[in-house]
């Protein structure tokens, strides 16, 4: 063989070799997201769990958590040798994981959190650095993608365990999850409902509001508020419902903008002010309303989200709570039977008017 092809021969000997030991360590590298995030038991074997190789004479080491992407071994790692079997199939980061006979193939590519401990030893004059492992978890990327920035509809929120915004109020803050419950509105009012959000997904109530989940950290929660006025919730006014004005009673459904309307200043006086908004709002058949009664003889039919006077929905009100100058009688929930719902927004400093002599506060905003 002449000097030059040997040469040759010796650098493809070279380069195979290169390749062959970079194949012992071909992982995935791209990082998939968790469907599952429940803690999971390996090597569930008492001997394994508690003593840690009692046997060998190692003095016992901490349990801690490790944390990284998990990768898959092409091969064992070429320096374990061939008079040990050991079942290193996969990698944290780098460093050997001791899986036993568990199948972690679910895992891979995912950032899990393992627990366990790091053992240092001599193999058949091969250093050693392995995780012994006895539990895995899949936990959200240490560094997510940046939230996404809100537009001109929207408004960044921040809730805390037990406080409110719009159709959702937060119980429970999780490292990848939050859970709470959904006030939905519309096409019909239901009680609150359970729910549990990890991060993109979205809660509404049904119709104006939508919150999308950007980002969990420590105790706070933080969403993306988008209010669309152009689906507006049935929030209104049955269509007989009359309204006080300086020309007298005036049913819902026949004033415009322009008209004059009784409304009040910050001050709760009394003063005249035109409507500058209306609105009428198809409902579904199956739309339920509240039929208000004081005890003052007073009656309104209602949608349960209708803004009261004192920041409070006429679906919050219960019998015996004092409302406008009087106690309520009664708040039962019955079908409509109409096809719209209706309100009017009033000039001035506060929104409000008189419907069926009850002091409300207006939806148009």
């Amino acid at each position: 063989m002449h000097q030059k092809e040997f040469i040759s021969v010796v650098a493809i000997i070279g380069v195979l070799a290169l390749a062959g030991i970079a194949g012992y360590f071909i992982v995935i590298s791209k990082e998939a997201r968790c469907t599952d995030y429940s803690v999971a038991k390996i090597n569930d074997d008492p001997s394994f769990i508690y003593t840690y190789n009692k046997d060998s004479g190692l003095q016992a080491i901490p349990e801690k958590k490790f944390e990284g992407i998990l990768k898959e071994y092409d091969k064992l790692p070429p320096d374990v040798g061939t008079t040990v079997q050991r079942d290193l199939t996969y990698n944290l980061d780098g460093k050997a994981i001791y899986a036993t006979k568990d199948d972690l193939s679910k895992y891979v590519g995912k950032r899990v959190i393992l627990t366990g401990k790091n053992y240092k030893f001599e193999l058949e004059g091969s250093q050693r650095d392995e995780i012994w492992p006895v539990s895995i978890v899949c936990t959200p990327s240490s560094a997510p993608a940046p939230s996404p920035s809100p537009k001109p509809n929207e408004s960044e929120v921040f809730l805390r365990e037990g406080q409110r915004e719009g159709p959702f109020l937060l119980e429970k803050i999780y490292p990848d999850r939050i859970t709470g419950l959904n006030f939905k509105e519309y096409p019909v009012p239901f009680f609150p409902g359970p729910v549990t959000l990890r991060i993109g997904e979205i809660v509404s109530n049904g119709c104006t509001i939508t919150l999308t989940l950007t980002r969990i950290g420590g105790n706070t929660a933080t969403f993306i508020k988008n209010t669309d006025l152009n689906r507006p919730c049935t929030k209104c006014l049955a269509e007989d419902t009359l309204i006080d004005t300086p020309s007298g009673l005036v049913p819902v459904k026949d004033i415009r903008a322009g008209s004059p309307v009784w409304t009040t200043d910050k001050a709760g006086r009394r003063v005249s002010g035109v409507v500058t908004k209306t609105s009428k709002v198809p409902v579904l058949l199956t739309h339920r309303m509240i039929h208000l009664a004081l005890d003052d003889g007073r009656e309104l039919v209602v949608s349960p989200g209708h803004p009261t006077a004192d920041g409070r929905s006429v679906g919050d009100l219960m019998r015996g709570d004092l409302y406008d100058g009087a106690s309520v009688a009664s708040a039962e929930r019955l079908p409509y039977g109409e096809s719209a719902t209706y309100d009017i927004l009033p000039s001035g400093e506060t929104g409000l008017y008189w419907a069926n002599g009850i002091l409300l506060d207006s939806t148009l905003h």
